[in-house]
Parts: structure tokens; C-alpha cells; sequence
């Protein structure tokens, strides 16, 4: 098993039996780890994942944090970058659409269908 999947499996198993810093702690150094290592996918997943868990614990700007250094690394990340709208213009309408816009536009150029449903869900289509 790749070791960014294992640390990823043992983090979440981690934080569904409430050691949640723990779990926060493992994925950071993991995220740091694939950030350096130039990996997009671990990146984006750790940084997506380690977002989530933030979130639940109640700190947003940590979560947007992960978000944005994946972003900042790997700019057409669009799950990353959609991500990263909900927390970034949570109550600004016009941002989010924006945001959602651009992140309908990066899955159509690489037909990522599950975003692309995702986004229809929210109303947005070509």
C-alpha cells in the first residue's frame, strides 16, 4: 500500500475514534511530505481531507490554509479550488459564483464528470 493511502486510511480511523488531532497531526505531515515531493494527487487529497477534518473541528481559516497551499501549488487543482470557494465566499453570492464559474471551466477542460455533476447539482451548467 502506497504510504500517503496508508497514513490517509490510519488518519481517518484516527479521527472516527476521536483522536482528531492526532489524525490532523499525521495528515499534516503526510500533505507536507507529497507538497515537496511535487505529487498533485496526495497533495490535493491530504490537503482536501485535512481541510474536511478542520472544518468539523470548527477551524475554517486552518482549512482554507490547507486549500490554498494546494491551490497556490497546483493551480488547476479544480477540486481543490472548489473547495476552497465554499469556505473562502461562504455568504458572498457574487464571489461563489465566480468561483464556481471557473471551477465549471476547469472540469469541462479535464472532463471531471464527478465535478461537473457536482456543479449541476449547485445549478451550474454550460
Amino acid at each position: 500500500m502506497n504510504s500517503f493511502r496508508k497514513t490517509l486510511t490510519e488518519a481517518l480511523e484516527q479521527a472516527k475514534g476521536g483522536r482528531v488531532d492526532s489524525a490532523l497531526e499525521n495528515l499534516d505531515s503526510a500533505f507536507r511530505v507529497a507538497i515537496h515531493a511535487g505529487s498533485e494527487k496526495w497533495a490535493s487529497l491530504l490537503g482536501r481531507n485535512l481541510a474536511i477534518l478542520c472544518e468539523h473541528a470548527g477551524d475554517r481559516r486552518r482549512a482554507a490554509g490547507y486549500l490554498e497551499q494546494v491551490v497556490t501549488t497546483f493551480p488547476a487543482d479544480r477540486r481543490s479550488l472548489y473547495q476552497l470557494d465554499l469556505f473562502r465566499h461562504l455568504g458572498d453570492v457574487s464571489k461563489a459564483n465566480a468561483s464556481f464559474r471557473e471551477s465549471l471551466r476547469l472540469a469541462v477542460l479535464e472532463k471531471d464528470n464527478d465535478l461537473l455533476e457536482s456543479l449541476a447539482l449547485e445549478g451550474y451548467h454550460l
